[in-house]
């Protein structure tokens, strides 16, 4: 029998980002898998509620910046101390928290950086560490991949995301009509179009567009039937300056609703006749593969880590990245074709079902611990 590893698995993002709801879906599956899983977490952050809704072990970390040297030397002797035998990393600020703690502290542990992102490194800098600091990089996408040999990162490996399905096995049938009544109450008979969406206005979304909210409301202008958009992910101080954006598209209220970040958002899939995801970037798409696992059919923009996910015509739609005529064309196709909205639906679910589930995640990334750790 192979040894169980132990394993130290950071992630100190806020946890509304898919990466930090893909760490404690890795670390919940490492567990399953018999290894000892302590979660790394930032205090007071999703990743920690999420972590403890799962009873895993946790450990706070709390960092100041990327270069926190004095965590990074304690990070060192807390592995040290604990045995950690691999630590995996999932954002930016521990990736280099654990590069330093072995590089400059004499950490033991074989470091697995998970790159959920495009590269978005300082030339030669970023890259220069994570050579050096880190045993292993897993893009969990092919575009992903790609950012990081063109930045000159070498030790990679594509392991392919995926998400946690138990949620998704037994819908809360009666929270899901609570939500229907509450939210819906007077749109009955009208499609519902979903996206699922951070929104950062002093950041992403400014740069390049990010996850293309005003393109989704322009598309949704476009349409010559009736449609009721549901918009959620932003902090609760940002909805108001997204709604303004939409009426700004000539929206109202009777065409769009824009709905906080919601921790459980496996019920909100529900509701929706249809997903949508127009991001101009994107490492993979996890909304589009929780969304394909509550079996609604997905339209997204045809780009890298998207069209890794969907197949046009076959399992989702894809429209051309930053034309909202053809996002719109792709919306009424799906409203005017039942038999296409069941069929891809369907394919969508096998999909997510058989490739993109954690517990081939886990599995091939347990099989990469195992050859770093053989290589000592």
């Amino acid at each position: 029998m192979v040894k169980p590893l132990r394993i130290l698995n950071i992630s100190l993002g806020g946890g509304r980002a898919g990466s930090g709801v893909f760490a404690v879906a890795l670390a919940k599956y490492l567990r399953k898998s018999g290894h000892e899983v302590v979660q790394a977490c930032s205090s007071n952050s999703f990743t920690l509620r999420s972590s403890e809704k799962e009873r895993l072990n946790t450990h706070i970390i709390d960092v100041n910046g990327l270069f926190d040297f004095n965590k990074a030397k304690q990070l060192a002797e807390f592995s040290n101390k604990q045995q950690f035998q691999i630590i995996n990393t999932h954002h930016s600020r521990e990736r280099y928290l654990a590069a330093f703690a072995k590089m400059l502290y004499g950490c033991k542990a074989r470091i697995v950086v998970t790159r959920h992102a495009v590269s978005g490194t300082v030339p030669f800098f970023g890259s220069l560490i994570y050579n050096l600091g880190a045993d292993m990089n897993i893009a969990v996408s092919k575009v992903v991949l790609r950012s990081l040999r063109n930045d000159l990162t070498w030790k990679t490996k594509l392991i392919y995301g995926g998400i946690d399905l138990e949620a998704y096995k037994t819908p809360d049938v009666p929270k899901i009509e609570k939500l229907r009544r509450q939210i819906l109450e007077k749109k009955k008979n009208i499609p519902i179009i979903g996206m699922v969406a951070d929104f950062d206005p002093k950041g992403k979304n400014t740069r390049g567009h990010g996850k293309g909210h005003a393109l989704m409301f322009e598309a949704i202008k476009l349409l010559k039937q009736k449609a009721f958009l549901i918009v959620i992910g932003p902090l609760p101080a940002d909805c108001l300056a997204l709604m303004e954006i939409a009426k700004n598209k000539g929206l109202t209220e009777e065409d769009v609703a824009i709905l906080p970040f919601q921790e459980e958002i496996f019920p909100f899939y529900y509701l929706m006749d249809m997903h949508v995801l127009p991001s101009y970037s994107e490492s993979l798409g996890l909304v589009i593969l929780e969304a394909m696992a509550a079996g609604v059919p997905c339209i997204g923009t045809n780009i890298g880590g998207i069209n890794e996910i969907i197949d046009h015509m076959s399992n989702g739609l894809l429209f051309e990245k930053g034309n909202p005529a053809d996002l719109s064309k792709q919306i009424v196709r799906l409203l005017e074709d039942e038999r296409l909205r069941t069929r891809i639906a369907r394919a969508g679910k096998e999909r997510v079902e058989t490739w993109f589930n954690m517990d081939r995640v886990a599995k091939e990334t347990e099989a990469l611990f195992y050859q770093l750790i053989e290589r000592s």
